[in-house]
């Protein structure tokens, strides 16, 4: 599966394309010990393929599809307390594509960080995996703030949340994430009350 060899996808096509890159990330990365083989050529048939996956992801930042460029983007401004980047949309299904994007990168770095838990390097890779855990995540959210019509990409990033609201350090962007939270909840019913609690304890955990 590559970026560069169907130019000619419509948006549609391409969202499906990467619905279906992400199925096979979980498929990779969440293989059960009944699933997994001892064949030697099994283990390498996986490396294949989990580089093959990664390439995707890694080739779509540098040769993605001129139809899912916003018509409007501002980054983010901490120090202005704008906590996500601002990308306007024309589509939902341009939404739907680039946060799954964002949700396979999670996955991946997840898989890698369980890869590397101890050991030289280990600290270095966790603190790496943990930014593509924040930059993912605000990427996700900035995507449903700004296209606000849109009620999966809202539910969307209260997935992001719940997988790396943790790893989020600044007080200001945790309050950002937590209005996240409450919008879902007050405006769609989503049940989040339980997993703000959640965080705000496991940020003041890590506080120590």
């Amino acid at each position: 599966m590559n970026v560069s060899d169907a130019v000619a996808y419509d948006v549609y096509d391409w969202t499906n394309r990467i619905l279906v890159w992400c199925i096979y990330v979980l498929k990779i990365c969440f293989l059960d010990d009944d699933d997994m083989s001892t064949d030697p050529q099994d283990a390498a048939s996986r490396s294949q393929q989990l580089s093959a996956l990664r390439s995707f992801e890694q080739d779509w930042n540098t040769m993605k599809p001129t139809i899912f460029n916003p018509i409007y983007y501002v980054d983010r401004d901490a120090t202005n307390g704008r906590y996500f980047p601002q990308l306007w949309m024309t589509d939902p299904c341009q939404v739907v594509a680039l946060q799954n994007i964002e949700l396979g990168r999670i996955v991946l770095a997840s898989h890698d960080l369980a890869a590397k838990r101890i050991g030289i390097g280990a600290s270095a890779a966790q603190r790496s995996q943990e930014s593509i855990f924040r930059s993912s995540t605000r990427m996700i959210c900035g995507l449903a703030l700004s296209n606000s019509t849109s009620q999966p990409a809202l539910v969307t990033a209260g997935l992001a949340i719940t997988l790396c609201g943790e790893y989020f350090v600044d007080r200001g962007e945790q309050n950002a994430l937590l209005d996240i939270l409450k919008t879902l909840r007050r405006e769609h019913a989503w049940p989040t009350k339980d997993l703000a609690a959640q965080l705000v304890r496991a940020w003041a955990a890590s506080e120590g």
